[in-house]
């Protein structure tokens, strides 16, 4: 779900729960990591007074109503927010994915090889036209020359992880999404693709099944370099290291790719899941197995759209190197897009942006040790984080 309402109501509950604490501690770093450290403990510091009286026992934070707030398509060239600077800063630490700013395009990807269904309003009256291909639009984020921005020339780069975000229900993606932008500027390739059926103006449930067909043509869209698909991107490309970034509705395309056997692709190095919700999730009749492929599961401890009991049954499901990290008084959209003035959402926002970023960097682009990752992540106080069959 993006930034809008849509039907993504929580059904399954865990046996296990999350005991939630939002301080975070200080920790032996090495190398690079200290400053990743840094900017862990000015978030928990923040978070800490708000989790206090949900620290006993095993009990997870209260529900509260969250904002709806449609995301706006992009018009100007991507601009490095609060969130950005804070983590871009901290997470360029090697040589390797120091990128010049992120330039930005907008392309439309056209699969040929599969329909667009018709869409029927409550009436059986067609409500949009089908087609005999899949036109999908895409944002892509890149490193550029001359100061980035919007169709800036392609840096002269060595092969960088690609990443694709696949967003909640209704709106528009933007390159100026905060997270967006900290992907970019953290050394990865991003592609966001507006889905047909979950983006507006058309946004239609249950189309997200279409998630993961789309997702994987754009994947093979953007690594092959003599299909006539920004052809000139493809050499800045690593197809052999492939990120998933999923919010809310988008995780159902994230998981759909990586852990069914609807549309399961070896290429995905590991996901990163933002406020999932098994509801919507109608991509065959087999379960997800959720093996194979290294797993980190996002939540906010007042996320009422998708309860972190979900997240925990989730976790129960999955193989190690999975994980859980809980945001103590974070919504379903904190995580991802902070709040509009600052405050205790843009904390949240850089917390997951930093950890997921740290995921990234160890299981895909292979920037960080094992070791490293472990430092970080010691450092935020027990309760906010869980490891598969821990």
């Amino acid at each position: 779900m993006s930034r809008s309402t849509g039907p993504t109501t929580g059904r399954l509950r865990s046996n296990h729960s999350i005991e939630v604490q939002g301080t975070v501690t200080p920790h032996r770093t090495t190398r690079n990591w200290a400053a990743l450290v840094a900017s862990l403990a000015l978030v928990g510091a923040s978070c800490g007074a708000d989790a206090a009286d949900d620290t006993a026992g095993d009990k997870v934070a209260p529900v509260v109503e969250s904002s709806d707030v449609v995301a706006e398509t992009a018009v100007t060239p991507p601009a490095p927010s609060t969130i950005a600077g804070t983590v871009a800063e901290a997470t360029s630490t090697t040589t390797t994915l120091e990128a010049p700013l992120p330039a930005w395009r907008s392309v439309d990807l056209v699969d040929a090889s599969r329909p667009s269904k018709e869409i029927l309003d409550d009436a059986g009256n067609v409500r949009t036209e089908g087609s005999d291909s899949r036109s999908i639009p895409t944002i892509i984020l890149y490193p550029g020359t001359d100061g980035g921005g919007l169709d800036a020339p392609v840096a002269d780069s060595p092969p960088r992880p690609l990443v694709i975000y696949l967003k909640g229900f209704g709106g528009l993606n933007s390159a100026t999404d905060p997270l967006l932008v900290t992907l970019a500027e953290a050394g990865y390739i991003v592609a966001v693709p507006n889905i047909r059926e979950v983006s507006d103006p058309i946004n239609h449930f249950p189309g997200h099944v279409e998630q993961p067909g789309d997702a994987r043509f754009v994947i093979d869209a953007l690594t092959n370099p003599n299909d006539g698909f920004v052809d000139d991107l493809a050499p800045v490309i690593d197809s052999a290291r492939i990120g998933l970034v999923g919010h809310s509705l988008g995780t159902a395309g994230a998981f759909g790719l990586a852990y069914h056997d609807c549309c399961r692709d070896d290429r995905v190095d590991a996901v990163v899941a933002f406020g999932g919700n098994f509801n919507n999730f109608d991509l065959g009749d087999t379960d997800f197995e959720f093996t194979g492929t290294p797993l980190l599961l996002i939540y906010g401890t007042n996320d009422d759209i998708s309860p972190i009991e979900i997240g925990a049954e989730v976790l129960d499901l999955a193989d190690p190197p999975s994980h859980l990290l809980a945001l103590p008084g974070a919504d379903h959209f904190q995580p991802v897009y902070g709040d509009a003035e600052g405050g205790d959402g843009d904390r949240a926002a850089t917390t997951a942006a930093t950890i997921g970023i740290g995921f990234l960097d160890l299981h895909v682009a292979g920037t960080t040790s094992q070791e490293d990752f472990d430092d970080l992540t010691a450092s935020l106080e027990p309760g906010t984080w869980r490891n598969a069959g821990g």
